[in-house]
């Protein structure tokens, strides 16, 4: 769960923490405690769903993460969600990961979690600009 527009990371369940490495990300803006979502257009997404105030299901998305001192391509199932304050104000996003690495590699094999050049770094999501459905909140 994140707080605010610079999405401020203040709660993050045990399976997520393990997911995503020994890193300190509490208290930190979602950008600078994951920079991999940076590079792939993620950070975007997380604009966009505060912005609008509309939930956003993200198609199977690949980032390079380090896990024990190599770089690992996982793939993830998100959805980013807005939290809303009493007022109905968007204060924050809840997001859900889901590692779907055992489905690529059923797909594509058992070397696909190690990454490779040009694999999921070449899977980089192409810039986009995104419209609210409804009126900007």
């Amino acid at each position: 769960m994140t707080r605010g527009p610079e999405h401020v990371v203040e709660l993050l369940n045990p399976v997520g923490q393990e997911l995503l490495g020994a890193r300190e990300l509490l208290g930190r803006p979602i950008r600078e405690a994951l920079p991999e979502i940076v590079t792939k257009g993620l950070a975007e997404l997380l604009d966009h769903t505060y912005r609008c105030g509309e939930p956003y299901v993200d198609p199977p998305q690949c980032v390079l993460l380090e896990r024990d001192g190599q770089l690992v391509e996982c793939w993830f199932d998100v959805e980013y969600a807005p939290l809303r304050e009493p007022g109905g104000g968007v204060d924050g996003l809840v997001m859900r990961a889901v590692e779907i690495i055992e489905q690529v590699r059923a797909t594509r094999g058992p070397s696909s979690s190690r990454a490779a050049p040009g694999s999921c770094r070449s899977a980089r999501r192409a810039p986009q600009r995104w419209l609210c459905r409804h009126s900007a909140r």
